[in-house]
């Protein structure tokens, strides 16, 4: 089951809003469809990103996924330990497979497009 306390996107985005930051990562069945996770590719930290712009793609054996910015603001944390451990994501990917943290501008997705 998803957790609670973030809202999601209908592409199986997640928005965690912490204190001045976003974090985003991606639901569990969105995953369920790449098999095992061989790679994750992800944008530089300090990089501006723009609302729905490709930030990180997900390689699967079976599929890859990628990721639109559902934030429009700077990018301020990437989570590195996912290039040496990508199957992080896997197995807990509300926590320890987050992909980026943004400080938002203010363009974020709409609230009646995610889901809580």
């Amino acid at each position: 089951m998803d957790p609670t306390d973030r809202l999601y996107t209908k592409e199986q985005v997640w928005l965690l809003i912490l204190d001045k930051e976003i974090a985003v990562g991606v639901t569990r069945t969105a995953l369920q469809q790449c098999g095992k996770i061989l790679y994750v590719d992800y944008p530089q930290e300090d990089q501006y990103v723009q609302l729905n712009e490709h930030i990180v793609v997900i390689e699967g054996e079976l599929a890859n996924i990628v990721v639109q910015s559902p934030v429009q603001g700077q990018i301020t944390a990437v989570n590195e330990g996912l290039a040496d451990s990508p199957e992080l994501l896997k197995l807990d990917p509300y926590d320890l497979g987050w992909l980026v943290r943004i400080e938002s501008d203010g363009k974020v997705v709409l609230d009646k497009e995610c889901d809580k």
